[in-house]
């Protein structure tokens, strides 16, 4: 039953070009290296412990929701435990477990990270296509639609500068 919550839409989902699979955006390492400041601090503990892409698929699958970790050993955390070996591998789970069981897990959904990836997405793609002679008008006609949004919003999002990583005080 979680899995086909999962596939039906119950994790992360976003409009954008990157990589489609099951309804759902994969984005590649690279870009969210650029939003890992508006990643939450419990999510980069979890890219610590599990690896990048196994915390990925968490928050993609089950992002929102919490999870209750448990040691497996009574039947009903074994299936849990076996759960987690089935969406990140029983090698991630392993040491997920043993760094954090017992607990219960609340894994976000990184809303933030994701539409600051989209939104340098789309003015990336603004960029590329005025920059090859496209009128700013049809460009953004072409990104509401292929983002799903309605223009008026990519107007704004167009206006957006990136969300940069604040500065420590330097005095």
């Amino acid at each position: 039953v979680r899995r086909q919550y999962a596939q039906a839409g119950g994790g992360v989902a976003d409009c954008g070009e990157p990589k489609e699979e099951r309804g759902c955006v994969m984005y590649e390492t690279a870009d969210f290296s650029n939003v890992k400041h508006l990643l939450p601090d419990s999510v980069q503990a979890l890219i610590t412990v599990i690896g990048f892409n196994e915390t990925l698929e968490l928050v993609r699958l089950m992002g929102g929701t919490t999870y209750p970790l448990r040691q497996g050993y009574t039947k009903n955390s074994q299936s849990r435990v076996a759960y987690l070996e089935e969406i990140i591998g029983s090698e991630a789970a392993g040491r997920l477990v043993e760094a954090m069981a017992p607990c219960n897990l609340f894994i976000p959904r990184c809303e933030t990270a994701l539409y600051e990836l989209r939104n340098r997405k789309i003015r990336s793609q603004f960029d590329r296509q005025t920059a090859g002679g496209t009128p700013a008008y049809e460009a953004v006609n072409d990104l509401a639609l292929a983002h799903r949004l309605s223009d008026r919003h990519v107007w704004r999002i167009l206006k957006q500068a990136d969300k940069e990583a604040e500065q420590e005080n330097l005095f």
